[in-house]
């Protein structure tokens, strides 16, 4: 079977795919350990917690691995806002969101519905950016959230 592997521009995106289930593996652990430490504290307690913890290693890992002088030539004033919204809109409603269900219904099937995120960003995609995806990209798309809707059947 032949895999499209780069883009318009001949850029190779095996490494990209690479990354993106590294990505997903590591969320499907974080899940399950996830609800496992909030089993007995409140939400926002869990989700402060989560975001403390989670920033001291941000930070630390950047320091030790990145060049931060370049951060700061990189980032407008624009760029720092929309950085914020997203912040806010992911971790705070969107984490918090998170745990709430993962204590209502479990992290296996809160997983399986986060799974149904590409059907949203694809709506979002097109509504802000105009983004259009091809043909066979919607159809996984669809494929996903009908494995999504079966899953949280059984």
């Amino acid at each position: 079977m032949y895999f499209r592997l780069q883009n318009s521009l001949g850029e190779n995106h095996l490494s990209g795919i690479i990354w993106a289930i590294l990505s997903a593996i590591s969320f499907g652990i974080f899940q399950t350990i996830n609800r496992k430490a909030g089993i007995h504290v409140n939400v926002y307690y869990h989700t402060f917690f989560l975001m403390t913890i989670s920033t001291f290693f941000m930070v630390l890992s950047t320091i030790i691995i990145e060049d931060i002088k370049h951060l700061v030539l990189l980032l407008t004033w624009q760029g720092i806002f929309y950085f914020a919204i997203a912040g806010m809109i992911h971790f705070v409603v969107g984490w918090t969101l998170l745990t709430v269900s993962q204590k209502q219904i479990g992290a296996s099937r809160t997983s399986a519905l986060v799974g149904t995120a590409p059907l949203f960003a694809t709506l979002i995609g097109y509504l802000m950016f105009n983004e259009i995806l091809s043909f066979i990209t919607l159809v996984g798309i669809i494929s996903i959230v009908v494995g999504v809707y079966l899953i949280t059947k059984i």
